[in-house]
């Protein structure tokens, strides 16, 4: 459709890779925004082809599972960005948004999706605040403008369940997806549920995004997004932690008592520091543990090649919740050491994937 403003997906990673696949199906603009000019013309070299497998394909150039997109890196174009989901490492998240911020439109709609998401959305919104200059406040009250608010971009989370895995280089396998993928603003203190209401901006993204059925996209108020938020982190905080440590499949976590009383250990720690229901938070554990028991997460992925995990923004941001609250959370402090500690013997060679 002439006119219609393109969604940049900012990483081509697993979940960048796709969203931006499934979106270049359907009649929206996307822009594909890499890092470097190296990842660019890596990109290039494919013919700027952007692959996403099922595991049952038997043909890899089936060209419905191939589509062309345009890759820019934060600098290389002038083009403004309104609509932008930002789906690096969590660790890459806030410095990722912080190199197009000159690009951002006002009232822009910036959608992070990383796992340990509402940390994320904590350096992002540094971000947000300085985008256009320092925001002007009311005299009295110290509130900021309506005018200066509306400039400012609007902060959503993702909360992504698919399961995807990189098979080469732009090429990626849809595993999982029988889940939904929530995208919406996530409650924060003075953000009620009983009176929010989504801007047109944010409602016409969820309804392009909704024009990739595939991708399950669905919303809910931010008191839910919050819940929903918090009961992803519980599961990255045991399931993603203790494969990463046992180097295991998911489901292998099911079979050990020891692993049960771990992940029920880090449920009531997230359930404190949050303020959620530690029950809850541990049969979603259990669920998708069983739900994804022949996958590899994230966290074993990286360390098993040696790249950083995302421990500090799972485990760890339980870890400062708690003590912001006047709580410890000793199970989550000690599995944040030993990711921390298998990732510095790794690198100096110990602790090698058999």
């Amino acid at each position: 459709m002439a006119g219609m403003a393109p969604i940049h997906v900012m990483g081509a990673g697993s979940i960048g890779s796709l969203f931006a696949f499934y979106l270049a199906r359907t009649s929206i603009p996307v822009r594909l925004i890499l890092r470097t000019p190296t990842s660019v013309e890596s990109f290039t070299r494919l013919a700027n082809v952007l692959t996403l497998s099922l595991p049952s394909d038997s043909d890899p150039h089936d060209p419905s599972r191939r589509v062309t997109l345009h890759a820019e890196t934060p600098t290389s174009s002038s083009e403004p960005i309104s609509r932008l989901l930002v789906a690096t490492k969590a660790s890459d998240a806030a410095r990722a948004l912080a190199s197009v911020q000159h690009r951002l439109e006002p009232g822009a709609v910036v959608v992070a999706m990383q796992n340990g998401v509402l940390a994320v959305l904590e350096e992002c919104d540094a971000v947000v605040r300085g985008v256009g200059g320092e925001v002007a406040r009311a005299a009295e009250g110290g509130k900021v403008t309506g005018q200066a608010e509306a400039r400012r971009p609007v902060l959503l989370g993702g909360i992504v369940q698919h399961g995807v895995y990189r098979k080469a280089d732009f090429h990626y396998v849809h595993a999982g997806g029988s889940a939904e993928n929530w995208i919406g603003e996530i409650g924060r203190d003075g953000l009620a549920s009983s009176s929010y209401t989504a801007s047109p901006s944010v409602r016409a993204l969820l309804d392009d995004l909704a024009k990739a059925p595939e991708l399950k996209v669905r919303t809910a108020p931010p008191d839910e997004m919050r819940n929903r938020a918090v009961a992803k982190l519980a599961c990255n905080a045991s399931l993603n932690t203790l494969t990463a440590l046992l180097r295991c499949r998911n489901g292998v976590l099911l079979s050990s008592p020891a692993c049960l009383s771990l992940i029920s250990s880090v449920s009531h720690e997230v359930g404190a520091a949050f303020g959620v229901d530690p029950a809850k938070l541990e049969q979603v554990a259990l669920s998708i543990t069983q739900a994804t028991g022949g996958n590899w997460s994230s966290m074993a992925a990286d360390v098993r090649v040696g790249r950083a995990t995302e421990i500090d923004y799972l485990n760890g941001h339980v870890v400062r919740t708690a003590r912001a609250r006047g709580l410890s959370a000793p199970t989550c402090d000690a599995l944040v050491q030993l990711v921390k500690a298998t990732g510095e013997v790794g690198a100096v060679g110990g602790g090698k994937w058999e």
